[in-house]
C-alpha cells in the first residue's frame, strides 16, 4: 500500500479511515497486531479500503465476498474476548457461516481489543470496527454478543462504549443498531437484561433467519411507526425463542420473576427455547482461519449435541436437550471439505460427551483412513472413564502422541452417585492403567470440590487415587506416569437439579485446596501436578450464574471501577467488585451461599428449556438419597419433559433405548471400509530452494505465523510433502532467516522438501493459488537432497528503509549525515542493553533519497536493521527540538528486505537476485 502521512485526519470513523489508522499507526504499536487484520484465509466480507484481503486472492475464489453496500441487512457478531479466544467459538463460527449463506445478508465479525489497543482507540476517539469490512460497529443494523462465561460480562459493557454506544438499553433511543445475545449463559439473561435488546435462547441457527428476515422488511418498508423500535421489538419478540427484557417487569414478591407488563406489546409468559437437529448447514466447513495460533487451533467436527447422562451439577447437559447425532456418512463428507478447505493438521470431536456417541470406534476409524495419511491428526475432548476404549485411544495416537483426559469428577463413589456421574473406583483405575500400559505416559484428571453433601473423605478420595496412579510406575517397573490434576470449584447453575443448593464459600473452597495441597505434600506425589481454580472466581460466577435483573446493577458498577477480563487470573481483582457490590448494598458473599428452598420460584424460570420443575425436584432428592438416573437413549423416558414439550425426540446412529418412543434412528451408515491408517514419512525424494515475499499487511504476523500458513497451505493442495519422524510429526521447511514482525521482504528463502517430485513452475502455481497476495513464491528451484542452508554469518542482506515521517526528517538531514558517518567511522559499538557489537556487522549506511528519507543497509548476518536505526535515532534525540523517539522504529521506518548476497571468502557471489 503506497505509505501515507498520519497528519489531519478527519472523519475518523469510517471504514477507510478505519483501515489507515490501523496499518499505519495503531497496529505498529500494539501487541499481536496481526489480531486486528481481519484478513484471514476464508473471510467472507469485503472491505472498502481498496485491498482484497488475505486468503482470497486465490486465483480460484469459490465464493464470492459479501459487500456492504449491497446487503439488506448488516450484522456484526462479537464475542467479548480475546480473539485468539473467539476465534475458537463454535457457536460464532456456525452463525457466521449461516448468514453469510443468505444472499441479502452480511455477517462480520468483532472481538474485545487487548488493553493497549483499547487505550489507543479511546485516546484518538476511535470506534470499534468490524473486523473484515472496518466498519464502525455503530454503523451495523445488528450487535450480536456470544455469551459463554459470566466473567465476561463487564467485557460486554467495554465493547459498547468503545462503538460509541450507550451501556443501557433503555438509553439507546436510535432503532439501530439493535443489540442482542445468545449462548450459554442466556439461560438465565436477567443479570444483563439491562444492557441487551433481546437475547436468542436455545440454538440460534434458524431463529437468525428469521430475526434477520423481520429486520430486512421493517428497513425496506420504511413506514414511520409510532414507537419504532419498540414495535420492531414486539414483532421479534413473536418469534420463539427471542426474549426482549425491556417488555417484561421483575416481580419483587416472586423472587424478581419477569412479567409481562403490557398489553400493547403482547408477549409470551415464558421463552420457550430453540433446538434444532444437526445438518450440514450447521457445520462450517468454511470461515476465517486465523493466521495466529488460537487457544482451539484446529477444525472442530460437531458429532453429537445434547447429552442425557444427567451428570446433576451440568447446566449443558440439561439444557441442550435432546440429544441430536450426525451420521458417519455425514462425519466423514463434512471432515474432507473442512480440512480441505482450512488446511488444519489436527481436528477435534465436539460433544458434551463425545463417548458417547453411538457408532464411536466407527467413526474414529473412518475418520483416520481419511486423514492420518496426510498427516493430520484426531483428538477428543475428555472421555468418559466408564466407555474409556484402548481402541479408539490407539486411534488418537496414530499421528502425535499426545496425554489422554479423564474425569472422575469425584473422589469416592458416593459422591459420584450423588453428581449421577455413575463410575465405579474399579472403572477409573482400569482406564489409568489401560491407559499407562499403552504407552501413554501423561494423564489428565479432572476433579471438583465443594459439590452438594461432600465431606473430608471425598478429598481423600482424591488422594487415594492419584497415590495409586503414582505407584503404577513402581509396581509395572516402568517410566512414571505423570498427572495433571486439576480442580475446580463446584458452581450451581441454573435448569439442573443443584440450582437451589447453597455453594460454599470462598474460605470453605480455599481450606479445601489447602488440604488438598497439603496431602499432595505429605504424600509425596511428585508426579502430580494440581492445578487449580480461584476461589473468587467461583464466587463471582455464583452470583452472575443466578442473578436476577438486579445483579446488572453489580456489573454495572464493578465495570465503572475498571472490572474488565476478570476470566483471566491476572486481571481479576475481587476487591473492585468487593467494593462495587458495597457501593449498592450487595453483599457477594450472602448471595454465592444464601438458601434456597427447594421447588422456589427462580428469576431464571421466565425461560422454558422444557424441563419439568418437578423433574428436577426428582433429581435434587435423588441425589441426597445416592440414587443414580440412567441415560435415556439407552434406557426408557424420565419424563423431564424436553421431548413432549417442545415436541422434540433424541436423534441416535443406533437406538440402544429400552423401548423409548422419544428416541429415533436416523440412516445409518453403509459401505464404509475400515482401513488401518498409516502416515506416508517416506524418505523424501527431491528438494527445492523457494523464493518467496512476505508484503503488505502480513508485516504484522510472525514468522512462525507464516510457517503455519505455509504448511496449511501445501495440504489444502494436497502437496506431498515429507515429515520429520519425531514425536510430533512435521513438514519439513526451513527458512535461511525469520523475518522479524514489522519487516516487509520481496526475498524470503526457504528449502521444502517433497516425497514425490512435481516440477517446479507446477509447485509454484500450485502454492501461489493457496497463498494470500502478500506472500507469493517468486521462484522454485530444484536442489540437491544434501544441500544444506548456507551458514548466515556468510550472508550478507540488503535493507531498504523508508521514513514515514518524512516531513519531521526535513530539518535533520545534516545531523542525519554527520551521524552515519560517525557511525561508520567507528570500529566497534557495543550496545550495553543486549552485549553485542552492532558495529562490526553494518557493512554499508547509505542515504539514497532526501524527500523523502531513505537508506540502504547492508547488514551481515542475523544483525536486525531496526537495531542500526535505533542507534541512529537515538544519537539524534540528544538535540534538544528532536520529537523522534528512538525505541518506535515501527512508527518511523518501514523496512523492506530487497535482497540475499551469499559471501565466500573475499568474494561476494550474488546467488539471490
Amino acid at each position: 500500500m503506497e505509505l501515507k502521512t498520519l497528519n489531519n485526519l478527519e472523519e475518523l470513523n469510517t471504514s477507510s479511515n478505519t483501515y489507515f489508522n490501523l496499518v499505519n499507526n495503531l497496529l505498529l504499536r500494539v501487541q499481536k497486531p496481526g489480531q486486528y487484520l481481519g484478513i484471514e484465509l476464508g473471510h467472507l466480507v469485503e472491505n472498502e479500503t481498496g485491498r482484497l484481503g488475505a486468503g482470497n486472492g486465490r486465483r480460484e475464489q469459490k465464493k464470492e465476498l459479501k459487500k456492504w453496500a449491497e446487503a439488506k441487512v448488516r450484522t456484526a457478531l462479537i464475542y467479548p474476548d480475546l480473539y485468539e479466544l473467539g476465534m475458537s467459538t463454535f457457536g460464532t463460527k456456525i452463525l457466521y457461516q449461516v448468514i453469510n449463506s443468505h444472499p441479502d445478508f452480511l455477517c462480520d465479525r468483532a472481538y474485545a481489543p487487548m488493553k493497549d489497543m483499547e487505550k489507543l482507540l479511546r485516546a484518538e476517539k476511535l470506534s470499534l470496527w468490524g473486523w473484515e469490512s472496518f466498519e464502525p460497529l455503530n454503523n451495523f443494523d445488528l450487535l450480536g454478543f456470544s455469551l459463554s462465561y459470566e466473567l465476561s460480562y463487564t467485557n460486554v459493557l467495554n465493547i459498547l462504549e468503545l462503538s460509541h454506544l450507550k451501556v443501557f438499553s433503555k438509553d439507546r433511543k436510535e432503532i439501530f443498531p439493535l443489540i442482542f445475545a445468545g449462548g450459554p449463559a442466556t439461560f438465565n439473561p436477567e443479570p444483563m437484561s439491562d444492557f441487551i435488546d433481546f437475547f436468542i435462547i436455545g440454538d440460534g441457527e434458524e431463529v437468525i433467519i428469521e430475526v434477520l428476515e423481520i429486520i430486512r422488511e421493517a428497513k425496506c418498508r420504511g413506514v414511520p411507526m409510532v414507537r419504532p423500535k419498540d414495535e420492531l421489538l414486539c414483532r421479534l419478540a413473536q418469534i420463539q425463542g427471542i426474549y426482549v427484557p425491556k417488555f417484561y417487569e421483575v416481580d419483587p414478591n416472586e423472587n424478581y420473576l419477569p412479567k409481562p407488563v403490557s398489553l400493547l406489546n403482547p408477549v409470551s409468559e415464558k421463552i420457550k427455547k430453540r433446538a434444532v437437529s444437526l445438518t450440514n448447514s450447521n457445520q462450517p466447513t468454511t470461515g476465517p482461519v486465523s493466521y495466529l495460533s488460537s487457544i482451539q487451533d484446529r477444525q472442530v467436527l460437531e458429532i453429537r449435541r445434547g447429552c442425557d447422562r444427567g451428570c446433576r451439577f451440568c447446566q449443558a447437559g440439561y439444557v441442550c436437550l435432546p440429544v441430536r447425532e450426525r451420521t458417519l456418512n455425514e462425519l466423514i463428507k463434512l471432515s474432507r471439505d473442512a480440512l480441505k478447505n482450512s488446511g488444519y493438521d489436527e481436528y477435534s470431536l465436539l460433544s458434551l460427551s463425545a463417548s458417547d456417541y453411538t457408532k464411536l470406534h466407527e467413526l474414529t476409524i473412518s475418520l483416520n483412513s481419511c486423514h492420518a495419511p496426510k498427516g493430520i491428526s484426531l483428538s477428543m475432548p475428555s472421555q468418559r472413564i466408564d466407555r474409556f476404549d484402548l481402541r479408539i485411544a490407539n486411534e488418537l495416537n496414530t499421528i502425535r502422541k499426545s496425554g489422554i483426559t479423564l474425569a472422575p469428577e469425584a473422589g469416592t463413589e458416593r459422591l459420584r452417585k450423588v453428581i449421577n456421574k455413575g463410575l465405579k473406583e474399579e472403572d477409573i483405575k482400569k482406564a489409568i492403567e489401560n491407559v499407562y500400559d499403552s504407552g501413554f505416559h501423561h494423564v489428565k484428571l479432572y476433579f471438583m470440590i465443594g459439590l452438594p453433601t461432600e465431606t473430608t473423605k471425598d478429598l481423600d478420595g482424591i488422594i487415594d487415587l492419584l497415590k495409586w496412579a503414582q505407584n503404577l510406575s513402581k509396581e509395572k517397573n516402568k517410566k512414571p506416569l505423570n498427572i495433571t490434576c486439576t480442580i475446580s470449584t463446584f458452581v450451581p447453575k441454573a435448569f439442573t437439579p443443584f440450582q437451589w443448593f447453597s455453594q460454599n464459600s470462598t474460605n470453605e473452597f480455599q481450606e479445601k485446596i489447602n488440604y488438598l495441597k497439603q496431602k499432595v505434600r505429605e504424600h509425596k506425589l511428585r508426579t502430580v501436578k494440581l492445578n487449580y481454580t480461584d476461589p473468587k472466581v467461583a464466587l463471582l460466577e455464583a452470583v452472575m450464574s443466578r442473578g436476577d435483573r438486579e445483579v446488572s446493577k453489580l456489573i454495572y458498577a464493578a465495570y465503572k471501577k475498571g472490572a474488565k477480563f476478570d476470566a483471566w487470573d491476572e486481571c481479576l481483582n475481587i476487591d473492585t467488585w468487593h467494593k462495587a457490590a458495597k457501593e449498592i448494598n450487595f453483599d457477594l458473599n450472602y448471595e454465592a451461599t444464601k438458601y434456597r428452598e427447594v421447588g422456589s420460584t427462580c428469576p431464571w424460570d421466565i425461560i422454558d428449556t422444557g424441563l419439568l420443575k418437578e423433574f428436577l425436584i426428582e433429581e435434587y432428592n435423588k441425589a441426597l438419597n445416592t440414587v443414580e438416573t440412567l441415560p435415556c437413549t439407552e434406557n426408557k423416558c424420565h419424563a423431564c419433559g424436553v421431548c413432549f414439550k417442545l415436541n422434540l425426540v433424541n436423534e441416535v446412529t443406533e437406538n440402544k433405548s429400552d423401548n423409548n418412543k422419544f428416541v429415533r434412528t436416523i440412516n445409518r451408515t453403509q459401505g464404509l471400509e475400515f482401513i488401518r491408517p498409516s502416515l506416508k514419512l517416506q524418505a523424501q525424494s527431491s528438494k527445492v530452494e523457494i523464493i518467496h515475499t512476505k508484503t503488505g499487511d502480513l508485516r504484522f504476523i510472525s514468522h512462525l505465523d507464516v510457517q503455519r500458513l505455509f504448511e496449511r497451505a501445501l495440504r489444502r493442495d494436497d502437496i506431498p510433502v515429507a515429515y520429520t519422524c519425531g514425536f510430533n510429526p512435521r513438514v519439513k521447511m526451513q527458512w535461511l532467516l525469520p523475518l522479524p514482525l514489522f519487516y516487509e521482504s520481496n526475498y524470503e528463502i526457504m528449502y521444502l522438501e517433497l516425497v514425490e517430485k512435481i516440477s517446479d513452475l507446477d509447485l509454484q502455481i500450485m502454492l501461489n493459488k493457496q497463498l494470500p497476495p502478500e506472500i507469493q513464491l517468486k521462484s522454485v528451484k530444484s536442489i540437491n537432497l544434501s544441500k544444506k542452508m548456507p551458514n548466515v554469518a556468510n550472508i550478507k542482506f540488503l535493507y531498504k528503509v523508508l521514513t514515514t515521517k518524512p516531513d519531521l526528517w526535513e530539518k535533520y538531514i545534516c545531523e542525519t549525515k554527520t551521524a552515519i558517518e560517525s557511525f561508520q567511522a567507528q570500529n566497534s559499538l557495543v550496545q550495553t542493553t543486549k552485549e553485542i557489537d552492532i558495529r562490526r556487522n553494518v557493512e554499508l549506511i547509505e542515504i539514497l533519497n532526501f524527500k523523502p528519507l531513505e537508506f540502504k543497509l547492508e547488514l551481515l548476518g542475523n544483525t536486525r536493521a531496526e537495531i542500526v536505526l535505533s542507534y541512529l535515532m537515538g544519537q539524534l534525540y540528544k538535540i534538544k527540538d528532536f520529537q523522534i523517539e528512538p525505541n518506535n522504529w515501527p512508527l518511523n521506518w518501514k523496512i523492506t528486505k530487497k535482497m540475499v548476497i551469499e559471501k565466500e571468502g573475499k568474494n561476494e557471489i550474488i546467488n539471490y537476485i
